[in-house]
């Protein structure tokens, strides 16, 4: 990748580094690499015991994740979910929304096509 100078990059006529629509630079925001390999086992392991049993969804491992990770957020309840869209949907059906209710959401999100 070419190096490219903030301080003369131009935007049409006018040096404005504000708007710069890419950065030179790279800044890894994580290496899962390296942090699979501290783990590798542990997750090697919970794979294959997951294949072996067929258990790929709901089953023991998940009712314990759910009982773990309520007790973490200090509630009484916790529920897993296949998806962001399915925890949208659950929590909207909790709180009684339906067909003809207004809710708003950023611009940046999902489509809930199937509520």
């Amino acid at each position: 990748m070419k190096k490219r100078n903030v301080e003369t990059e131009t935007l049409g006529s006018k040096k404005n580094p504000k708007f710069l629509s890419m950065v030179s630079a790279h800044i890894p925001l994580v290496d899962l690499k390296a942090n699979y390999l501290g783990i590798k086992e542990e997750v090697d392991a919970a794979i294959s015991d997951t294949i072996n049993n067929t258990q790929f969804i709901m089953g023991p491992k998940v009712t314990k994740f759910e009982d773990n990770f309520a007790k973490y957020i200090g509630t009484k309840y916790c529920l897993g979910c296949a998806s962001g869209s399915d925890a949208i949907i659950l929590a909207l059906r909790a709180l009684n929304v339906g067909p003809g209710d207004e809710v708003w959401r950023i611009e940046f999100f999902c489509r809930l096509q199937h509520f």
